[in-house]
């Protein structure tokens, strides 16, 4: 009753009065955008290999549409301003599950895991086929730790839309961290039948081979990697060991030493495989 009777005096106490003129378009419902397969966008840890299905920053935002300008705000950071800008959009959207997907995105991005569960849930009950909403519930729950939920989230994207190399590519890399190399394989080796270029499905078919104990093919797919890439931790390593363990050592030293020059941090893993290709 207080606020009302304060906003009753602000009223009473003004001299001037605006008049709005409302026309017959003021009246009308806004018209709901139509879904489309242009707004799937998916959440993965290397959004830049996987073209428009994933946004990141070297995404131009200007050509995105507006659910596409809301995940490249929230990718950026920029987590108030991409909630803001999904309110505006609103009216127009709410029957669309793309834009409770990139609602669920900012929310991820907030670590707001509960709310980005809802919204992404809220998707999928529009659209129960929604596969990047079940992707990027994989997503939430693998960041929560609830690492086989994540499984059978991103199993059930796969199959939603086998055209689509995120959900996929997620779920060899979970796959492949559970030790399950053959199933993690598998999928890999589709990934890089469809998309033999994407230096990320290259290094996951080479550290499944590796892990199989397959030195010579992991070896393959790493050299097939732009130098640059020899420098990461989570590639120059493996494909140090390997080249060692096929008797090339002083490529091995070469590798090894770019990872230790890139990195500032000396980890047990990098000491360890130092030492190992220093024996052999």
């Amino acid at each position: 009753m207080r606020v009302l009777a304060l906003f009753l005096l602000v009223s009473c106490a003004s001299k001037k009065v605006i008049e709005r003129k409302y026309t017959e378009a003021d009246f009308k419902a806004p018209q709901l955008v139509k879904f489309s397969k242009s707004n799937d966008y998916y959440l993965t840890t290397n959004p830049s290999s996987f073209g428009d299905e994933a946004i990141d920053e070297a995404s131009d935002k200007e050509k995105l549409d507006p659910l596409g300008q809301i995940f490249y705000l929230c990718h950026q950071g920029k987590l108030d301003e991409g909630l803001s800008r999904s309110m505006t959009h609103f009216a127009v959207y709410q029957k669309h599950p793309g834009y409770w997907n990139a609602v669920g995105s900012c929310y991820l991005g907030k670590r707001q895991y509960r709310k980005a569960i809802l919204y992404f849930n809220k998707a999928i009950e529009i659209n129960k086929d929604y596969a990047p909403a079940i992707n990027n519930l994989g997503v939430t729950y693998e960041r929560k730790g609830l690492e086989q939920k994540s499984i059978v989230a991103y199993t059930s994207a796969y199959k939603k839309n086998r055209f689509s190399q995120v959900p996929r590519f997620n779920l060899a890399l979970i796959l492949l961290k559970h030790g399950l190399v053959d199933k993690s394989l598998d999928h890999f080796r589709g990934l890089v039948r469809s998309d033999p270029q994407n230096p990320e499905v290259n290094i996951g078919v080479a550290n499944a081979y590796f892990l199989s104990g397959n030195e010579k093919g992991a070896v393959e797919y790493f050299s097939r990697l732009p130098e640059s890439y020899h420098k990461r931790a989570d590639v120059g390593i493996n494909y140090a060991l390997g080249l060692a363990s096929l008797g090339r050592k002083q490529v091995a030293r070469e590798v090894i030493g770019r990872v230790e020059a890139h990195n500032n941090k000396q980890s047990d893993m990098l000491n360890k495989a130092k030492s190992y290709i220093a024996g052999r």
